[in-house]
C-alpha cells in the first residue's frame, strides 16, 4: 500500500517537473531586450517601434539561445506608415547566429509586405527568397499577429497570420540553432509587441 502511494507521489512529482520545465522554455522577449543596429527604434511600454522611413534593412535584435526539435516564435506587428513602394513592409529574422550583419548570418526572415509573406534563408552572406505566400493586402494602420512553427529535425516550417495557416516550406538542410532574432523594417515605421519564443 505505502509503494504503491510512494510510486503515485512520484508520477505526480516526475509529471509536475515536466510541465514546469516547458513552461520555464516559453520566453517572452522584453521590448527593452532588444539593441537598435539600424533604424531610429523606442520603447514605449511593451512596444518597441520603429520610425525610421528611409532604411530599407533597420536591425533591432535581442539575444536568445534557439534550440530544440520545435521552435515557436509569435509576434504582433502594428504599421503605422511607409514610403516603399511595397510597403509597409516588416518582419522578422529567426534562428540567426550574427547580430548585427545585414542578413543575420545564417538566419530565416519572414517578412510580410504589402500582399505576401516573404520567406528567406540567409546563408553566406546572401538572401536568397525561398517562397512568397499570398495574403490579404496589408494597409497601414492594420495590425497583425503572426506564428512561425519549425521543426529543426524535419525542416517543415508553418507560417500562420492572425491564426490562419498562410503556408508552409520544409528546409532540406535546416538550421539547428540559432542565438538572435532580429527585427526589419523596409521604409516602414512600425510596431512589434506581444513577441515570444518558445522551445520543445
Amino acid at each position: 500500500m505505502r509503494a504503491t502511494l510512494r510510486n503515485k507521489v512520484l508520477q505526480i512529482l516526475m509529471i509536475t517537473c515536466l510541465l514546469v520545465s516547458a513552461q520555464a522554455l516559453a520566453a517572452e522577449i522584453k521590448p527593452d531586450e532588444f539593441k537598435s543596429v539600424v533604424g531610429t527604434w523606442s520603447v514605449e511600454g511593451d512596444v518597441i517601434k520603429n520610425t525610421d522611413l528611409s532604411s530599407a534593412n533597420t536591425n533591432a535584435y535581442a539575444s536568445v539561445a534557439q534550440s530544440g526539435e520545435v521552435l515557436t516564435y509569435e509576434w504582433t506587428v502594428k504599421f503605422n506608415s511607409t514610403t516603399f513602394s511595397l510597403g509597409p513592409a516588416a518582419g522578422m529574422h529567426i534562428l540567426a547566429n550574427e547580430a548585427t550583419s545585414n542578413n543575420r548570418g545564417n538566419s530565416y526572415l519572414v517578412f510580410q509586405d504589402k500582399e505576401f509573406i516573404r520567406l528567406y534563408r540567409a546563408s553566406g552572406g546572401s538572401l536568397p527568397k525561398v517562397n512568397d505566400y499570398a495574403t490579404p493586402v496589408v494597409s497601414v494602420g492594420d495590425k497583425l499577429t503572426y506564428k512561425v512553427v519549425f521543426n529543426t529535425k524535419t525542416g517543415l516550417m508553418q507560417i500562420y497570420r492572425d491564426g490562419e495557416l498562410i503556408g508552409t516550406y520544409t528546409d532540406p538542410a535546416p538550421f539547428k540553432s540559432g542565438s538572435y532574432i532580429s527585427l526589419r523594417t523596409n521604409g516602414t515605421a512600425a510596431e512589434f509587441s506581444n513577441i515570444k519564443v518558445t522551445q520543445e
